[in-house]
């Protein structure tokens, strides 16, 4: 059983209670900030799972303790206001990303940003079509720096003219890019 997590941070003259917990029927994992028994703001990220695996409960409790983590150093740093905004556009910062012909692998390695600063925990899902062949698959968890490399193998597929499509998520945002592979020098 997962079991969520409270906290009282006091900013300024004011203590806000975080609340945060798992909603298991909506695929929900909801952080609630509360002054003075007035909830003043809600963050929710989606960990659906129409097209994968499901998370374990440990994947769980270690995102919703990430989110947790994340609203009460944003209150801590004063930032409470910017919780709440209209969620601000996900971008993808390439770092790089090369075909490896001869072991049949695409590597790429980026960064996922927010407000131009990382993003800890966005969900990234990588595709590799190459013609002919079956679709790889990689995922994986951004870590604090908002950074990650993935790593595809194409069994028996061509590097050259494969089409990477990565996309990553984050309470409730979603950013997907597309790029052609071309064949390495």
């Amino acid at each position: 059983m997962i079991f969520g997590f409270n906290s009282d941070v006091k900013h300024g003259e004011s203590v806000y209670h975080v609340q945060s917990e798992v909603r298991q029927r909506e695929q929900l994992l909801e952080t609630q900030v509360f002054v003075q028994g007035r909830c003043i703001g809600k963050s929710a990220s989606s960990f659906s799972s129409s097209d994968r695996e499901a998370p374990s409960e440990q994947q769980l409790h270690e995102l919703l303790k990430l989110q947790h983590r994340e609203v009460v150093e944003a209150i801590r740093a004063g930032e409470v206001e910017s919780l709440f905004v209209p969620a601000a556009e996900l971008k993808l910062e390439w770092k790089e990303a090369q075909a490896i012909p001869a072991e049949n692998l695409v590597q790429a390695s980026f960064r996922v940003l927010a407000r131009n600063q990382p993003v800890a925990g966005a969900q990234v899902l990588a595709r590799v079509d190459s013609p002919g062949q079956q679709p790889a698959f990689a995922e994986l968890t951004t870590g604090l720096d908002g950074c990650g490399e993935l790593r595809l193998a194409l069994i028996g597929g061509a590097v050259a003219g494969a089409v990477l499509t990565v996309q990553a998520s984050h309470r409730g945002r979603t950013l997907r890019t597309r790029f052609q592979l071309c064949k390495a020098d």
